[in-house]
C-alpha cells in the first residue's frame, strides 16, 4: 500500500489481509502490532496502539520486534472492562527491549521477573530503579526478594510508588538498619518478612526493638539494645526476648531498686548509673548478676540489701 497524494498524520483501522507489506512513504501512523510487523520502509513513523497481550506477545528478553521501529508504545483497553487502558506484565529485559532510547513506552507496566533481575536493576543506595522507576507494581516469579532499605524506601518514594507484590525481605548493616528508625521510616523494616543485619550490631531502643520482635522475622543476637530501666519496667516484651539480645545495657539517671527483679536482673549484661545514683539490690541477686557475666559500670553506686545479715 503506498500513497503519495494523501499528507499528514494517518490514523486508520488499516485492512491488511492480503498485504504483503506496508511502505509508509513519510507518513506518521497509528497501528497494531499486526500492521507494524509489515512495515518495510523506514522512511515514515508510527507508533503502536494495541491489546496487552498482543504487545507482550511481541516483544521478547532479546528483541522487541516491530515494536522497536515504533516512536511510542501504549495498550488499549483490551478487555472492554473499565474504559481504561490495560496494564503491561514485562521483564526487565524486555522493558529494555522496547524503551531504548528511541522508543517510548507511554502506558502503564508492572515487572514480573526473577528476585535476581528485578534487585540487579536497582542501584544499592536506591539512587536508580532502572527499568522499575515507572512500574506501578514489581513481583518475583522465583522466589522472595530480598533489598536493602534504601532500595525499598526509592520504591516508596518513586512517583506513583512501586508496590511490591508478594512481599519482601530485608537484608542490610546495623547502619542502615538504625538509619531506617531515625528517619522515620521504619515501616520499611516492620512491612519486611524478614530483617536481617549483614554486620554489626543494630543499635535500638526498647521500642524501637519491640516493633521488630511483633513484626516477627528478625534474630535477636544481632541487636543491642540501650535505654533506662523505666523504659524496660514499661515494655511489655519478655525475659526471653530480652535474653535474646547480643548486649542488653539499662541506663539510671536516678536512685532505682533492683530488689526482685530476678527476671529482668538476669537479662541485662550491663547497668550504667549515672553519677550519684544508687542502685538498690540484694545479695543473692548481685552474687548471681556478677557470676553471670553482668556489670555495673559508671560514676554512681551499688547498695547490697540483706534482711538476713
Amino acid at each position: 500500500i503506498r500513497d503519495d497524494l494523501v499528507t499528514g498524520v494517518q490514523t486508520c483501522a488499516l485492512p491488511i489481509s492480503g498485504v504483503d507489506s506496508i511502505d509508509l512513504n513519510t507518513f506518521s501512523a497509528t497501528m497494531t502490532v499486526d500492521q507494524a510487523d509489515l512495515v518495510v520502509a523506514s522512511s515514515g513513523t508510527y507508533t503502536v496502539v494495541d491489546t496487552a497481550a498482543e504487545i507482550e506477545a511481541e516483544v521478547t528478553d532479546s528483541t522487541a520486534g516491530s515494536l522497536d521501529g515504533a516512536t511510542s508504545v501504549a495498550t488499549t483497553d483490551g478487555d472492554d472492562a473499565d474504559a481504561v487502558a490495560d496494564t503491561l506484565t514485562l521483564t526487565v529485559a524486555e522493558y529494555g527491549q522496547i524503551v531504548d532510547g528511541d522508543t517510548t513506552l507511554t502506558t502503564s507496566y508492572r515487572i514480573v521477573d526473577s528476585a535476581a533481575n528485578i534487585q540487579a536493576a536497582i542501584a544499592d543506595d536506591g539512587t536508580s530503579l532502572g527499568a522499575i522507576a515507572n512500574a506501578v507494581s514489581v513481583e518475583s516469579n522465583d522466589g522472595t526478594l530480598t533489598f536493602k532499605v534504601a532500595e525499598v524506601n526509592a520504591l516508596n518514594g518513586a512517583t506513583p510508588p512501586v508496590t511490591i507484590t508478594g512481599g519482601y525481605d530485608i537484608s542490610d548493616t546495623a547502619g542502615a538498619i538504625e538509619g531506617a528508625f531515625t528517619n522515620t521510616i521504619q515501616s520499611i523494616l516492620v512491612n519486611a518478612g524478614t530483617v536481617t543485619v549483614t554486620s554489626g550490631q543494630a543499635a535500638l531502643t526498647i521500642g524501637q526493638y519491640q516493633q521488630l520482635v511483633e513484626s516477627g522475622g528478625i534474630t535477636g543476637s544481632q541487636y543491642t539494645v540501650t535505654d533506662s530501666l523505666a523504659a524496660v519496667e514499661a515494655s511489655t516484651l519478655t525475659a526471653a526476648q530480652f535474653n535474646a539480645l547480643h548486649n542488653f545495657v539499662v541506663t539510671l539517671s536516678a536512685d532505682g531498686n533492683l530488689t526482685g527483679s530476678e527476671g529482668l536482673i538476669f537479662t541485662v549484661d550491663e547497668f550504667q548509673l549515672g553519677a550519684g545514683v544508687v542502685a538498690t539490690t540484694d545479695d543473692s541477686e548481685y552474687l548471681a548478676f556478677i557470676s553471670g557475666g553482668g556489670s555495673f559500670t559508671g560514676t554512681g553506686t551499688v547498695q547490697i540489701v540483706d534482711a538476713d545479715l
